[in-house]
């Protein structure tokens, strides 16, 4: 019983709260939020459970990003330490920001082939689809050192 406890501790005192471990976390979040929307309003398109899985995103990822900067800080862990990998940030970055282009293109399809153009969601889809263009434009800075974090 004392090593399992000893190896819970070591666990929640390990280093893995890292920015990238966070964003992947806030994936995970929204991806439970989008399916969670999806069952509780009854069935609805697939293209609007991936417009509920990125307003999740913008939503979580920074609370998360704010919540795991605390954790470190109440730790003492260096940066050096917890260096994200440049890689993987821009991969996450690239991806979110082609499955919004995507979906805006779905949406714009979508809406030119139904009778009626339906301006809120393509509003809505196109200010996400902004915002992870600026998020990504941002996050990469950051990394490469041009903006201070």
């Amino acid at each position: 019983m004392k090593s399992l406890v000893k190896k819970i501790k070591n666990y929640l005192t390990s280093t893995v709260f890292t920015p990238t471990i966070d964003r992947f976390i806030g994936v995970g979040f929204a991806f439970i939020g989008a399916f969670t929307g999806s069952f509780l309003s009854g069935t609805i398109p697939f293209w609007q459970m991936v417009l509920y899985f990125l307003a999740f995103c913008v939503v979580f990822i920074p609370i998360l990003k704010f919540a795991g900067k605390q954790w470190r800080e109440a730790k003492n862990l260096d940066k050096k330490e917890l260096k994200p990998s440049i890689r993987a940030e821009r991969i996450l970055s690239n991806a979110l920001v082609g499955l919004a282009v995507v979906l805006l293109i779905f949406t714009l399809v979508v809406n030119i082939l139904d009778e009626t153009f339906n301006w809120i969601w393509f509003g809505i889809i196109l200010f996400v689809v902004l915002w992870s263009f600026l998020w990504r434009y941002i996050n990469v800075r950051r990394l490469r050192g041009i903006f201070p974090s």
